[in-house]
């Protein structure tokens, strides 16, 4: 593995970055780029281990499969938000570049998902940043290869004969969507049927919408087994986020026009029964629908709906009716990070929705639906950002209560960000304890303070007041 000399200078921005958003706390502060910058510095240098006699070094996350392959995509993402704003973050494209420029290995073969495939579109950005020499579009050529060895196999009945797959919603992610990439930088080329690898990144989207989309809610179930048992909340994620890529990709092209016109009347179906579907605190929880039995706030999903979300408002595809959305969203994302820089609350590794507490859980993949959010957030006004500021959503340890047999009171000065006017607003708040369910803790207010009724004696987590405008 090739290690990556961290200067000095890159060291001290890095500290002062970090420093600058834990003065004010993360979801304090307005800018998405400089929380992300924080979150990625964390997760990619933050794990600097010392070498006797030599500059500090960071370790190169480890693998080029699906995890590591979703940060990269925030990574770039990122990169791409700075350089754009006049101010290329180069530590990024840095640890990109030395990311891709490893030895793949080899591809398991059959192949039955996408995971394997998941540096694809890390593999393209880097191709069409390098004035399109051929070293990173050649590492794609086994995937394709991989692909079409795929698609002799029958898995599916009459209309997906052809088709490769387990056909797993996470593989939108991995799939379609790198042949979408691959097929703008390079249309049919070593294509074994001479197709343009955007026409064959449709094909799959259909066949995945087909296969997996729930007539009823819109929404995705995670495979062609589990039709009718769960929406899965990363699953979903992982959907909107890939359809939105992908229309990015086909909108380019006045021939595929059609296509692109049918994906974006997919997501703004999708985006309506997502915003009908949040949780207490707006974001999206391990299921989607199932909020009681699977009540846990999760991070990944949620920034990739965010991801998603965002990036329509922007485009003048979505309605300002989404924009308190993405701001309620954003902020309890940015609650959910520590004040180093930590990501928060990722399910881990997964397939279906879970009901145990991952409170203090990071993933690299999570890192990157967070960036992937941030870099959307910032494609937003300043009004926009400041109004996402106000959302009234405060993180409280059980260390700043006041503990008294079955209930919790926090005076107000304790409460930032909390509508000012007490006490006729605080009867309005309600607590939410992640990772465990409390349907009848009550709060009120004696005009002095706010009173947690039903407070479970030996919790001992973080809890959050929610105040709903």
């Amino acid at each position: 593995m090739k290690p990556i000399k961290l200067n000095l200078f890159l060291a001290a921005s890095i500290f002062l970055l970090q420093g600058a958003a834990r003065a004010a706390g993360m979801d304090q502060v307005a800018d998405p780029l400089m929380v992300a910058g924080a979150v990625a510095d964390y997760e990619l240098f933050g794990k600097i281990y010392a070498f006797a006699n030599e500059q500090p070094k960071f370790i190169l996350h480890h693998n080029l499969y699906w995890e590591d392959a979703t940060l990269m995509t925030g990574v770039t993402g990122l990169y791409d938000r700075t350089e754009a704003n006049g101010s290329p973050a180069k530590r990024y494209l840095e640890y990109v570049e030395a990311w891709g420029d490893r030895d793949p290995g080899k591809y398991p073969i059959p192949i039955w998902h996408g995971d394997a495939l998941g540096a694809g579109q890390t593999y393209i950005w880097l191709y069409n940043r390098s004035g399109k020499t051929s070293r990173h579009l050649d590492l794609t050529n086994e995937m394709i290869t991989l692909i079409f060895q795929g698609r002799k196999f029958s898995q599916l009945g009459t209309g997906y004969r052809d088709y490769w797959m387990l056909f797993w919603v996470d593989d939108l992610y991995m799939v379609p969507t790198f042949l979408a990439a691959r097929g703008q930088a390079a249309g049919a080329y070593q294509i074994p049927n001479g197709k343009d690898a955007r026409t064959i990144s449709m094909e799959y989207a259909q066949a995945y919408t087909d296969i997996l989309r729930d007539g009823q809610s819109g929404l995705f179930w995670h495979d062609r087994w589990n039709v009718g048992k769960y929406l899965w909340g990363r699953g979903n994620g992982w959907a909107v986020a890939a359809f939105y890529r992908i229309l990015k990709v086909m909108e380019s092209d006045p021939k595929y026009r059609a296509d692109a016109d049918w994906i974006d009347g997919l997501l703004v179906s999708m985006a309506k029964s997502l915003k009908d579907n949040r949780n207490t605190v707006g974001t999206w929880n391990t299921d989607i629908i199932a909020r009681q039995t699977y009540w846990m706030p999760e991070t990944s999903g949620s920034g990739l709906i965010v991801y998603m979300m965002a990036n329509m408002i922007a485009d003048g595809k979505l309605s300002p009716d989404y924009l308190p959305v993405v701001q309620k969203a954003w902020h309890f994302l940015k609650l959910s990070v520590s004040d180093d820089g930590r990501l928060m609350r990722v399910q881990p590794v997964g397939n279906k929705p879970v009901n145990i507490d991952f409170e203090n859980n990071s993933e690299s993949f999570g890192v990157g639906a967070f960036l992937l959010a941030a870099t959307a957030m910032s494609r937003l006004s300043p009004e926009v950002l400041a109004q996402a500021d106000q959302v009234e959503c405060v993180r409280l340890s059980v260390s700043e209560l006041t503990l008294s047999r079955d209930q919790a009171s926090v005076s107000p000065d304790k409460l930032r960000g909390i509508n000012p006017d007490f006490p006729e607003a605080y009867p309005k708040v309600q607590a939410v304890f992640p990772g465990k369910p409390l349907p009848k803790t009550r709060v009120d207010a004696d005009g002095k303070q706010i009173i947690i009724s039903g407070f479970p004696q030996n919790y001992r987590g973080n809890i959050y007041l929610f105040y709903e405008k």
